[in-house]
């Protein structure tokens, strides 16, 4: 009887962790972040410098998963391709903030970010931020 409830309960207890495992799958591999700005409230003088930095913490918590650095963009709006692992979480565990500033000779001249709470599906899909970043 011992030996039926001791292999009762280590079945148990693995079909617990597979299912553990199975609700937060890790994603390996790419993800994409998009995102545009207005910078219509912009007043720099010439010649400006545009750079952009995607970083993304875990929620809660604020742990650091990925940063870009800074980069210059290719355009308006902006898609950032990164890779690293994240989870498969079925709810918001991830923070994607993205930072635009301008530059003046190395000075900032106009500056904005946007912050979003997001799974790690939608940045295995391609998350597109909702609104323009407005820039002041």
């Amino acid at each position: 009887m011992k030996k039926n409830i001791i292999f009762l309960m280590i079945a148990l207890s693995g079909f617990l962790f597979i299912g553990v495992q199975s609700a937060n799958a890790q994603i390996d591999g790419p993800y994409q972040v998009s995102f545009g700005w207005d910078d219509s409230n912009c007043n720099c003088s010439d010649p400006v410098t545009k750079l952009v930095r995607v970083v993304i913490t875990t929620y809660p918590g604020g742990l650091p998963v990925d940063d870009s650095d800074w980069d210059t963009p290719s355009g308006n709006p902006e898609t950032y391709d990164g890779e690293t692992e994240l989870i498969d979480c079925g709810e918001p565990c991830y923070t994607v903030t993205v930072f635009v500033v301008y530059l003046n000779n190395s000075v900032p001249c106009c500056s904005g970010y946007s912050s979003e709470n997001v799974r790690g599906e939608q940045l295995d899909e391609g998350y597109e931020f909702p609104d323009d970043i407005i820039m002041n």
